[in-house]
């Protein structure tokens, strides 16, 4: 990516060229354009040259180029910033492109969820009780609806690190995963990677409260089906999954950053119980509850009843281990589903 002056300013993003590739950034700007227009504030895709996005270098590259927006990253260490309006805003900004999703038709088709290369690609190296669990979650997935009030075009990635903030609004970016998937996944990948900023243990649990409330307040102002909200649960366990398998797939490992090669380097010690890193660090919990007016979204953490919170390091520590354990003696890649389980659940 090169910002560049030229009387406006403009972001260039560099491609090798591919007919796969221009045809992918085809319909990101097809569905940018579309949100554009429908009033959601996302980055615009600039069209240099008459009829054309797309702008050659040479036989092996192409340009595409944004407008350049107003607006800086979030950082999780400004209280000032990163709070219970912001996370509404974020929601609410979600909840938006949800609801346009279903409207949407395109020209140019994003991928589909089953066209991701975790899942087509064969040479990938990984942990065979891994890839069992990806193949497991597939045929999963496909058993589920995909109706337009729970399935469509998704980010894919939005995380804070995908939308930049200016004058108490939000632009979204980087559309490069979008996909059609389902919205529950949409909104676990926001919980699970806002959840990671946060210190594990009671702050993180703590934290993971006030962001789903917050979030899903604002969400449901423009998107307020959330019949899906029960999928949530799984899916943050397969993002977890995901990440871990992408980056231990594709990722340059020179490239990465250090927070990264740590998460890499606890997923590994880990990875015969895979599920386990997260444990009782914060995930969304086990009720989900509206409020008296039915109109707001409430969700409580809550540990065991029987274990008291002096014992839960612990406890964590010691279930890790005994998963571990268990599934060294099985090669069960289920050993880790046996310790902590955490719920969103809509009473009756």
């Amino acid at each position: 990516m090169f910002e560049i002056n030229s009387g406006k300013s403009i972001v260039v993003k560099i491609l090798e060229k591919s007919p796969a590739g221009e045809q992918n950034i085809l319909s990101e700007f097809e569905w940018l354009e579309y949100l554009l227009a429908n009033g959601l504030h996302v980055v615009k895709p600039l069209c240099l040259t008459r009829g054309s996005y797309v702008n050659e270098i040479s036989e092996t590259f192409f340009f595409v180029a944004y407008e350049k927006i107003n607006g800086i990253p979030v950082n999780p260490r400004d209280q000032h910033v990163w709070n219970r309006a912001l996370f509404e805003k974020w929601g609410e900004a979600m909840g938006k492109m949800h609801a346009l999703s279903k409207n949407y038709k395109a020209q140019n088709e994003r991928p589909q969820w089953f066209e991701h290369a975790l899942f087509n690609e064969k040479k990938i190296s990984l942990d065979p009780r891994i890839k069992s669990k990806l193949e497991q979650y597939y045929e999963d997935f496909r058993k589920l609806p995909t109706s337009n009030s729970c399935f469509g075009l998704i980010h894919g990635d939005l995380t804070h690190h995908n939308f930049l903030y200016h004058d108490n609004r939000l632009t979204l970016i980087d559309f490069g995963d979008s996909e059609y998937h389902w919205f529950a996944y949409d909104v676990a990948i926001a919980v699970y990677h806002a959840a990671q900023t946060a210190q594990k243990g009671r702050e993180r649990s703590e934290f993971a409260k006030a962001f789903f409330d917050s979030f899903m307040k604002g969400y449901t102002r423009e998107n307020p089906n959330i019949e899906f909200i029960s999928q949530i649960d799984s899916f943050i366990d397969y993002r977890h999954l995901f990440s871990f398998s992408y980056h231990a797939a594709f990722s340059d490992k020179s490239q990465l950053t250090e927070q990264q090669i740590r998460y890499l380097n606890d997923c590994a010690l880990l990875s015969p119980a895979f599920g386990l890193m997260l444990l009782y660090s914060g995930r969304p919990s086990n009720s989900y509850k509206r409020n008296k007016s039915g109109k707001g979204i409430g969700m409580k953490l809550m540990p065991p009843k029987w274990l008291a919170y002096p014992f839960r390091y612990f406890f964590e520590r010691s279930a890790c281990f005994f998963a571990w354990l268990l599934n060294a003696v099985t090669e069960s890649h289920h050993a880790c589903d046996i310790v902590f389980s955490w719920k969103i659940v809509i009473p009756k």
